[in-house]
């Protein structure tokens, strides 16, 4: 180990392995992929040095490409501190304030009597709605249609009212990065692509990395997204829109390790606005966010960590830096079965001198029904319901004595009874309340989506 030491003072820029011991367990917990599945691609710095680079599995299934190393991915909402950047490149040069009003850019937004800033958005604490749950509740959820920037910028836009007022509450939503995107554009008098492009990516150095501008595009090197088929197999799952900001970054572990590394040390063509890209924000109760711009501070481990999580469609990805073991590790996959909460606490438990694993808690189950609805209470809650601001119909139908919301489309919800009342999706994911009435629907995301008889 001491000539190891003396071998890195005496030539600088040697890169050493990751240990054997630390190379079988990755080597472990990446096992479950092969020639017959989607995979991962894995990138590991210490010390500013390539200690690991990995890749398993396929990424292309139908012409038998295996991962490599330059494999392009797409990085979902790992794409958002790059936007994020974006603003504060802007905000470096004078050309807005965090503290501005959304509106002042985007007049397109209604005036919700309250004042909605940059800063909102960036945080998290806008209260806007996400829209991919309008565009699901109009019947064409994520990956099921085409979806243009202008479209999902409309469905924002006919928002009347927020979940809360601005900085009462934290509430990711994507739709704080698709207007974020449109300020960019707006300000700097570039498309976004382009800006990002001169201003964040080649500057760092991050030379194979592009945005999903069109979904069209042939990118070369480009693994493709699964899911499982329930048979066994696997279905393809790529995300067909032209949405981009709030993710649509294709790249690959080499540029994302880059990345990393020009906000550590940032070049001087970076110094003036990477300091913003960690400053937390309070809300208006005082209570920390611990979210910063685009960035999670959060432990993984018990580390501190700077790091964030991705998933579109079939992708999943994962960015974490971890100052106290000046550590970088990077994750790419294709697999829509992979846990990123879980992945990335083991890599960082294998890697960390001082951490111990703490896997992520498990899901809570779904409460248990307290009330047994007769076929009439139901009847009485069925029929067709619309909605202004979802620009859409559900219409509440009976099925096999369940209550079941469907669109136009033939999207439906099942749902199943709690309270007297109240409903819950058989995925969890929506909550209901029904009357004769109107529905008022609400996840983890958006918050008392009114339709009306």
């Amino acid at each position: 180990m001491r000539y190891a030491l003396l071998l890195a003072a005496l030539v600088p820029g040697l890169a050493f392995a990751a240990t054997a011991d630390q190379t079988k367990l990755v080597e472990s917990w990446f096992s479950n992929f092969n020639k017959t599945t989607p995979g991962c691609a894995v990138g590991v710095e210490q010390g500013g040095k390539n200690i690991l680079t990995k890749a398993y599995g396929m990424a292309d299934l139908e012409g038998g490409r295996p991962v490599t190393p330059g494999t392009i991915f797409e990085a979902g909402s790992v794409s958002k501190q790059f936007t994020a950047a974006a603003i504060a490149v802007l905000a470096s040069q004078g050309k807005l304030s965090l503290d501005d009003e959304a509106r002042k850019y985007l007049p397109e937004l209604p005036d919700y009597g309250a004042k909605l800033t940059i800063a909102h958005l960036l945080h998290h604490t806008s209260g806007l709605r996400e829209w991919s749950d309008i565009v699901e509740l109009e019947g064409w959820p994520r990956t099921t249609r085409a979806i243009s920037e202008d479209y999902a910028a409309q469905a924002i836009f006919r928002q009347k009212s927020l979940n809360f007022p601005p900085g009462a509450e934290y509430l990711y939503s994507n739709s704080n990065y698709v207007l974020l995107s449109l300020i960019v554009a707006k300000v700097s008098g570039e498309d976004f692509e382009t800006f990002t492009r001169e201003n964040l990516f080649r500057p760092a150095g991050m030379n194979h990395t592009t945005w999903r501008g069109d979904f069209t595009r042939i990118v070369p090197f480009r693994a493709q997204a699964y899911e499982p088929d329930g048979a066994g197999g696997w279905k393809l799952d790529m995300p067909f829109e032209n949405v981009i900001g709030h993710a649509g970054l294709l790249t690959n572990v080499g540029d994302l390790l880059a990345w990393n590394r020009a906000l550590s040390h940032p070049p001087a063509a970076f110094a003036a606005w990477v300091p913003m890209m960690t400053e937390d924000t309070r809300l208006t109760d005082g209570q920390p966010v611990h979210y910063a711009l685009a960035l999670a501070l959060g432990p993984v481990n018990g580390d501190a960590a700077i790091s964030h999580t991705g998933s579109t469609a079939g992708y999943r990805a994962f960015i974490g830096r971890f100052p106290g073991q000046d550590l970088s590790i990077v994750t790419l996959c294709n697999a829509a079965t992979v846990n990123n909460g879980i992945q990335s606490a083991k890599l960082e438990a294998i890697f960390s001198k001082t951490a111990k694993l703490q896997l992520p808690p498990e899901p809570k189950p779904q409460p248990a029904s307290e009330w047994q609805p007769s076929n009439q209470d139901l009847a009485d809650l069925t029929g067709p319901f619309h909605s202004e601001e979802v620009r859409g119909e559900l219409t509440a139908t009976l099925v096999s004595g369940a209550l079941v919301l469907a669109s136009p489309s033939g999207r439906t919800i099942p749902l199943r009874p709690l309270t007297q009342g109240k409903f819950i999706s058989l995925d969890g994911v929506w909550r209901v309340e029904a009357s004769h009435d109107a529905l008022v629907l609400t996840n983890d995301r958006s918050r008392n989506i009114r339709f009306v008889r």
